[in-house]
């Protein structure tokens, strides 16, 4: 068993696709030919920490390929992109735009107010004007 490996993160910058390695997954690890502590301390280029040579405790695992089917995926296709999950997508952003139309089968939600089950008060016949949703 091998602890405090170093794992593939898909990053640039700042920005990052995050798919931490959990128990159990089944995965390729990649032997460095030399000591990388120094490396993996310092976060940069740096001469080998001792003369230890090929040795699992300086390894990187470089992800899942034999693991099972996923429950929950994003999967890029000639029509677009897929998002899959048996849970719920939550989006943490300071703003949010679309520019494209928007379909849900299920029911759309602001300040509270239902986009299916609000109603009006002040309906009347004519030309009036009904009061703000409830």
């Amino acid at each position: 068993m091998i602890h405090n490996v170093p794992y593939l993160r898909i990053q640039g910058g700042t920005s990052a696709l995050i798919i931490d390695p959990k128990p159990g997954d089944i995965g390729f690890i990649i032997i460095s030919g030399r000591d990388h502590t120094h490396a993996v301390t310092n976060r940069q280029p740096s001469p080998p920490a001792s003369f230890r040579q090929f040795s699992m405790e300086d390894c990187v695992y470089v992800g899942g390929f034999l693991n099972n089917g996923p429950d929950q995926f994003i999967q890029a296709t000639d029509g677009g992109w897929r998002i899959v999950t048996p849970g719920t997508v939550s989006i943490e952003a300071a703003k949010m735009t679309a520019n494209c139309d928007i379909e849900t089968s299920g029911d759309v939600k602001a300040g509270g107010i239902s986009l299916k089950q609000h109603t009006h008060g002040g309906v009347q016949t004519g030309g009036g004007s009904t009061s703000q949703p409830s």
